[in-house]
C-alpha cells in the first residue's frame, strides 16, 4: 500500500483485521469492517465482542456481521465487495480492501503421508498433548499444529518437543496461554470462555464488571471497556479472565513482572505496583487473597490475608503502613505517572510502626498507620474516588 486509503474494507474481523482496521480509523480513513459470524470476536466471551464492537461504532467504524461473502472484484481503481447480508445482497466499494480471514498450515508440499503423520481438515499436523505426531519418531510444534498462533507458544512448544524427542514427556499445557489484541481499548484474555468453562463440564459462575466499576479506570479517565473474571462454582477456582480496557495492567494494578507486593488469589500469583492495590482488589474480584511484601527498610517479609471484607491475618503482628494524605479529587491525580511517582512510590509496607516511623521522619504528607486501619482507608479512599470520577 503506498498510499492511506479514503475507505478501506476489511473481510475478517479478528485481531488482524481489528487492529488494521481500527489502526486507519484512527487515521482517519472510513473504514468497514465485515465478518462472517453474527457476533464479534466470536471465540470470545460475548460481552467483550458486544464491548468492542460499540466503542467500535461510537469511533466511527462500520462493523457488518452475519455476511456471507459472493465475490470480490476489482473496477479501475475501485475495489468491490458482494455480499449477502440478513436475505439480502449488498455491495461495497472502496479504494482498498484487506483480507483478515485467518491462515492455513503450509503441509502440502511436506508429504507427510510418506512419514506416516496425519494432518487434519485444515492441513494442520495433528499432535497429542506431548507434542508427538502420529509417527512416534516426529513431533510438531507451532502454529503447524493451528493451536493458538502466539510467538511465545510456539517457542514453548518448540521447547517441549526438545525435550520429549529424545524420550521425554513433558505435557504441551495450552489451558491458559495468555492473549491480547492490540486495539484501542486492548483487548487480553486468559484461560477459559464460560462457553468452554461449560463444555468442559464446570459448574460455572461468573462476575461481569463495567470498567466505570474500577477505580483505577476512573482514575485515568477511561471507562471503556469491561472485565470478566469465569469462575468453578463448586471450588472458586479462576478458570478464566477475560478484559477489554485500555492501559489493562495499570486499571487492575496487576501484573506478571516483579513489583514489590505479590497478590496471590486462587494459586495465581501476580504482582502489584502500589501496595494500596493489595486492599481493594480481594473485593473486587470477591476473593480472598494472600498478599507477600516486604518492608523498603529491612528487606523483613510481611505476610497477610485478605478478605474482600475485612483484614484476616498480618504478620509479624506489629507490621504498619505508610500512607499518603491526598485529594483525590486532584486534577494531578488523572495521571497513572502521577499515581506512581506521588502516591504509590509512598506507599509501604514495613514488619514494624518503629521501622516506619524512622522511615517517614520528616515528611509531614506521610501517616503511619496499622494494617487494619490502612484497609478501611483504603476502602474509603477509593469511594471517593469513585463519587469524584461519577
Amino acid at each position: 500500500m503506498k498510499r492511506q486509503p479514503q475507505h478501506l474494507i476489511v473481510i475478517g474481523a479478528g485481531y488482524v483485521g481489528l487492529e488494521l482496521g481500527q489502526l486507519f480509523g484512527h487515521l482517519d480513513s472510513q473504514v468497514t469492517l465485515t465478518q462472517r459470524s453474527e457476533q464479534l470476536l466470536k471465540n470470545y466471551d460475548p460481552e467483550i465482542g458486544e464491548t468492542v464492537q460499540r466503542i467500535l461504532v461510537e469511533d466511527g467504524i462500520d462493523v457488518i456481521t452475519g455476511a456471507t461473502f459472493l465475490h470480490a472484484e476489482q473496477l479501475g481503481n475501485t475495489k468491490r465487495l458482494t455480499m449477502q447480508v440478513q436475505g439480502k445482497v449488498r455491495t461495497l466499494e472502496g479504494d482498498a480492501l484487506l483480507v483478515a480471514t485467518g491462515r492455513t498450515p503450509n503441509t502440502e508440499s511436506l508429504n507427510l503421508a510418506a512419514a506416516v503423520v496425519r494432518t487434519g481438515s485444515h492441513g494442520e499436523i495433528l499432535i497429542d498433548d506431548h507434542l508427538r505426531t502420529s509417527n512416534p519418531r516426529i513431533f510438531a510444534a507451532g502454529d503447524v499444529t493451528l493451536g493458538p498462533q502466539y510467538v511465545y507458544v510456539a517457542a514453548r512448544q518448540g521447547s517441549v518437543a526438545a525435550e520429549n524427542a529424545p524420550g521425554g514427556s513433558w505435557p504441551a499445557d495450552l489451558r491458559a496461554v495468555p492473549g491480547v489484541t492490540f486495539t484501542t481499548p486492548a483487548i487480553a484474555t486468559v484461560g477459559l470462555t464460560e462457553a468452554q468453562a461449560h463444555k468442559a463440564g464446570y459448574e460455572v459462575k461468573t462476575s461481569v464488571l463495567p470498567l466505570h466499576a474500577l477505580p483505577r479506570a476512573l482514575v485515568n479517565r477511561d471507562e471503556r471497556g469491561v472485565f470478566k473474571v469465569v469462575a468453578d462454582a463448586r471450588s472458586d477456582e479462576v478458570l478464566g479472565v477475560h478484559v477489554a480496557a485500555e492501559n489493562i495492567v495499570g486499571i487492575m494494578g496487576l501484573s506478571l513482572n516483579e513489583h514489590p507486593h505479590r497478590f496471590i488469589v486462587q494459586g495465581v500469583s501476580l504482582t502489584t505496583w502500589c501496595a494500596e492495590d493489595s486492599f481493594f482488589l480481594p473485593a473486587l474480584l470477591g476473593q480472598t487473597a494472600t498478599v507477600e511484601s516486604s518492608s523498603p527498610v529491612s528487606g523483613a517479609r510481611i505476610n497477610l490475608t485478605i478478605g474482600p471484607r475485612r483484614v484476616e491475618t498480618v504478620n509479624p503482628d506489629d507490621a504498619a503502613v505508610s500512607i499518603v494524605v491526598v485529594n483525590p479529587t486532584d486534577a494531578n491525580m488523572a495521571s497513572v505517572d502521577t499515581i506512581w511517582n506521588t502516591f504509590c512510590r509512598q506507599i509501604h509496607f514495613f514488619a514494624s510502626r518503629d521501622e516506619a516511623e524512622h522511615w517517614a521522619a520528616g515528611r509531614d504528607d506521610i501517616e503511619i498507620v496499622d494494617v487494619y486501619q490502612a484497609f478501611e482507608l483504603g476502602q474509603q479512599l477509593w469511594s471517593r474516588v469513585l463519587v469524584y470520577a461519577t
